[in-house]
């Protein structure tokens, strides 16, 4: 998180998985929408014993979660996928009413149009950000010239959701001078992320440390989808850099307290299923007659360390 200020939020994901709801109704909204609802609640008495479920801190488990849902598919199996591995994006903001075997129940979970808003509204200010970043004041306008036919289409394609909402501020660029491009997607910038759950889903805790006679504060989010926007606006408050991981894409943050700048991959799960990869790879080019020092090139290594491949292989034959 960002070392301007500091943040807290317990996230909470169900390890039963997670289940669509087809239009059911949500209250506050007249039309019936598909819910995404932990497995446990998706029925009428399910047994307490059979319900498993873990809590975490979102920020230590992913340092580049903003990108991770901005990268996912706006379809129900994607959205679903990111649920089972991180939880709901609110859990119980939305009182549901669905049946099942033709009995009523109440629960709580997310609709579809709650991801739909989340994810193409951190995709375009990522992308924003991204290019104030660059100084790429030619790629800003660019894009948002393009944005106005974009925000139409997408309406069209789910039923009149309030998708180019998130895109009003940003089409100031449009009537902004090339010398002032990049100040006014900033401030655009700004507006966005704090017009998102970051300005209804944060607290201020205000706190005593009486042993060293302090007193700080502390920002809390009660949900998954603000410690999302909120590691977003630490990113852009911090410049913080990231890198996608050299074998599974995901991306990670760069940073001394996070991970080095030279750093590939994004664990070290990831690191020796890399170097695994390379093992094997030796061992098959030397089966095709490759000299070791043409291997030791080909896969960034040296001769010493591709001849211990080799011969280790040989031993577990």
């Amino acid at each position: 998180m960002s070392d301007r200020f500091h943040f807290h939020c317990l996230a909470w994901r169900s390890l039963n998985g997670h289940v669509w709801l087809d239009q059911v109704a949500v209250e506050g909204h007249k039309s019936p929408e598909d819910v995404l609802v932990a497995k446990p609640a998706a029925q009428p008495g399910f047994p307490r014993d059979q319900i498993k479920e873990e809590t975490y801190l979102p920020h230590e488990r992913e340092s580049a979660l903003f990108k991770i849902l901005a990268a996912v598919e706006v379809e129900k199996q994607a959205i679903q996928q990111f649920a089972d591995t991180y939880g709901l994006l609110t859990f119980d903001a939305y009182s549901v009413t669905a049946t099942h075997e033709g009995d009523e129940f109440r629960t709580f979970g997310d609709p579809f149009f709650e991801w739909h808003y989340n994810i193409l509204a951190l995709r375009h200010w990522t992308k924003v950000w991204e290019l104030v970043c660059e100084n790429d004041a030619g790629g800003l306008l660019e894009y948002v010239r393009w944005l106005p036919t974009w925000a139409k289409e997408e309406r069209r394609r789910h039923h009149g959701d309030p998708v180019g909402e998130f895109i009003v501020n940003t089409l100031s660029i449009l009537r902004s001078t090339p010398r002032d491009r990049i100040k006014t997607a900033k401030s655009a910038l700004r507006l966005g992320i704090w017009e998102s759950h970051l300005r209804q889903g944060l607290t201020l805790h205000l706190n005593y440390d009486a042993p060293h006679d302090l007193m700080s504060f502390r920002l809390r989010g009660e949900h998954l989808v603000t410690a999302i926007w909120a590691q977003f606006a630490s990113a852009v408050v911090d410049s913080k850099e990231y890198r996608h991981c050299d074998t599974c894409g995901k991306p990670f943050e760069l940073s001394p307290e996070v991970a080095r700048t030279n750093r590939l991959f994004c664990s070290t799960p990831c690191r020796l299923k890399a170097y695994r990869r390379r093992m094997r790879e030796a061992v098959r080019m030397h089966n095709r007659g490759k000299a070791l020092k043409s291997i030791a090139d080909k896969l960034g290594s040296d001769v010493t360390t591709v001849r211990g491949w080799i011969k280790a292989a040989k031993e577990k034959r």
